[in-house]
């Protein structure tokens, strides 16, 4: 039987100091986004969003997911496992590891989750996860250095008829844990404001608007797809 060793957490630390981080959620709004004009930056694919990798493994970097139902249905376990490019990594909530393929865990960080809310600096001791996947997927990009993070499909509007850019065909019950969810993305945008580091979003619907810098995404491709990841937040302005 052939050996292999898992990635380890550590190994990831700083390791896109200074390198935009683009979240792709499974908000509508995600579909009014034209992502061919990413050039540069570091991309997580959270949930469902993995539907909109184009095939180009070097743009499709993590995968991540805390729903045990990307581990179990059987569309979206394929969607998280050999439908993936393989030499993507996988982010995933360890309380989900009973359930997943095993042969993925050569490609996959497994970040032990602490309590419901809150922010953790150190992804050794684990993370909280804030009743949604995006927190996973932030918690990773402040590990591996990334700067800024934006937020793409993050709308947070959940309308039983209008909850994400593509059809379920289970669709979830509404979810009752919205205030868990904003309170948390908002707490670290404001850790990391504590550190001078960003965190924008380009849904303008997106109910996060009165907690994290908003910036509409043609602005936040021209400042950080094409640029140094040193470029400044010249357009980025809070709406409250």
């Amino acid at each position: 039987m052939t050996k292999f060793t898992e990635p380890s957490i550590s190994d990831f630390r700083d390791a896109h100091a200074g390198q935009p981080a683009w979240i792709l959620s499974s908000g509508p709004s995600i579909r009014s986004h034209d992502l061919s004009k990413i050039q540069n930056g570091i991309r997580f694919y959270v949930n469902g969003a993995a539907r909109l990798i184009d095939g180009q493994s070097e743009d499709a970097r993590y995968f991540v997911t805390s729903d045990e139902r990307f581990l179990t249905d059987e569309k979206n376990r394929e969607l998280a496992s050999e439908k993936l490019p393989p030499d993507m990594f996988r982010l995933i909530r360890d309380k989900c590891r009973p359930i997943d393929v095993h042969t993925e865990a050569r490609r996959t960080l497994y970040v032990a989750s602490l309590e419901r809310s809150g922010f953790s600096k150190n992804l050794l001791v684990g993370y909280y996860f804030g009743c949604t996947s995006t927190m996973l997927a932030v918690h990773f990009a402040y590990w591996a250095g990334c700067d800024p993070i934006i937020l793409l499909g993050t709308d947070l509007t959940y309308a039983f008829e209008n909850k994400r850019f593509y059809e379920e065909e289970n669709p979830q019950p509404v979810d009752k844990l919205l205030n868990v969810q904003l309170w948390n993305i908002a707490n670290a945008a404001r850790v990391l404001r504590e550190e001078s580091r960003t965190m924008i979003y380009c849904s303008p619907k997106s109910l996060i608007r009165p907690y994290v810098d908003y910036m509409p995404f043609d602005e936040a491709v021209a400042a950080y797809s094409t640029k140094p990841a040193a470029a400044e937040l010249s357009g980025a302005k809070t709406e409250g």
